[in-house]
Order: C-alpha cells, then structure tokens, then sequence
C-alpha cells in the first residue's frame, strides 16, 4: 500500500467517524462539532489507534526509518486539519458582518480580558500550589488562556446562534483573546529562553497582530469591496467569484500563518 493510499484511507476513517458522531449528537440536540471532536480523540492514536498510526508498507515510499514515515503521515494530517480550519473560519467570516463586532467591541473587549485573566491567574496559582516553580507555573496559564476560534464558531453555527447579539459579543472577544494568548506567550517564553524580558520582541509581536487585524478588518474590506467586483465580471473562468474568493481566502491564511 503507497503513501497517498494510507493518507486517503485514514481520511476516510476520519471523515466517517466525525460525521456519524455528529449525526448522533445531532440527534441528541447537541451541536455536532462536540461529536466529532469526540470521535477524533476516539479514533486518534491514544485511544484505539485507527489513525496516526502508517502502515509498514509505507517505509517503502520514504526510504527511511519507520519514525520518518510515521512523522510523513501526521504532518498530512495536520495540513488538512489546518486548511479545514481556514476554511471553516472563512465561511464563518463570510456571514460576519464587521460593523456588528465593531458595535460590541467594548463588551467583547471586556469578555476577553476576563477570559484571559481568569484561566491565567487559576492555572498559574494551581501549578505553584502543586510545588512547580515559578516559570513552568506561568507557562501553563498562558497556554490555558488559548482558546478556538474555530470551535467556537462552530458550535454557535451548528446552534443557529451566528446572527445574535451574544455570538457577536463571543466572536470578537475570541479575536482579542487570540491577540492577548499571543503577547503573553511571546513574554512567557522570551523569559523562559534568555531569563529577561525581550520588550523590543513583545513590541514587535503586538504590532504584527494589531496591525494585520486592522488592515485586514478595516482597509482589506474596503479594497475587495472596490476591486474584486469588477475583477469577477472581467474573469471568464467558471465560477469565478468562488474561484476568487477562495484565492483571497488561501493568500490571507499564508500572510496570518
């Protein structure tokens, strides 16, 4: 069995595993994303093994060790993971309006800022009551301040919540909470490397994410609203707004990434 052969059969095992378990907690009017979520960690390589884990056959195709094979097929696996959360952010941006986080951008500012410190502050004090020491204690509540964006939206979708006032609130504030989990994690681990603070670096990183937020959220708006309607009617591929979309879709993850 080749390398593509193993790659398709575990996506298949995940693509059945994910949709029957979101059928079932369908049915049990529970979002989907929650099965499938569960089927992944079922079917994953920690519990009964049916991905993750390559076939013999495909030390063939690499040439190498069996490590080497085993680290092919799970960086597959990522990529695909990572385009199906792009796209499923994309879509989700597409039925978000701008102007409706922006008129709940101080609540949502304020669910962040809690949200962050909260699981921070709670994770931080546990590690160091559990006799860690100071820096692994910091590291773990930051990373406990990380959270999915793309689950969130999921599940506000799958509930019919999208277009509500409260699922705008939880939108922006998973923006800015995604924005905050990236500065602290930059100190956290600038300290844990070189012992100091690195305050150029910090600087450095919260221009990047508020600068690519704003450009993208105000003034990328505007520039696919002037251009890329006339750039569709020009076009005489088939499916041409799709076509175009995907491609500002695909270009925007590669600059965020």
């Amino acid at each position: 069995m080749t390398a593509i052969v193993e790659v398709l059969s575990e996506l298949l095992i995940i693509f059945l595993a994910a949709k029957l378990a979101g059928e079932l907690f369908l049915r049990m009017r529970q979002p989907a994303v929650i099965g499938e979520l569960l089927a992944g960690i079922l079917i994953g390589p920690f519990a009964l093994g049916l991905i993750g884990v390559p076939a013999h056959e495909i030390l063939e195709f690499f040439h190498e060790d069996r490590e080497a094979a085993r680290e092919g097929l799970a960086l597959a696996l990522e990529s695909i993971a990572e385009l199906g959360v792009v796209v499923l952010l994309f879509f989700v941006g597409l039925e978000t309006r701008l102007s409706d986080l922006l008129r709940v951008g101080v609540r949502s500012l304020a669910v962040a800022v809690l949200g962050v410190l909260g699981p921070f502050a709670g994770g931080t004090v546990l590690m160091l009551a559990l006799g860690y020491p100071s820096i692994e204690s910091i590291f773990i509540g930051t990373v406990l301040v990380a959270t999915s964006v793309g689950i969130t939206a999921r599940v506000l979708r799958d509930v019919g919540a999208l277009d509500s006032r409260e699922a705008r609130i939880i939108l922006g504030a998973a923006v800015f909470d995604d924005i905050f989990g990236l500065l602290m994690l930059t100190v956290v681990s600038g300290i844990a490397v070189s012992g100091e603070l690195e305050l150029g670096r910090v600087l450095w990183v919260s221009v990047l994410a508020l600068g690519f937020t704003a450009l993208v959220g105000g003034l990328g708006a505007l520039v696919v609203r002037r251009l890329f309607p006339p750039l569709v009617d020009r076009l005489q591929l088939e499916h041409a707004p799709l076509v175009v979309a995907l491609a500002l879709m695909l270009a925007l993850a590669a600059i965020a990434a």
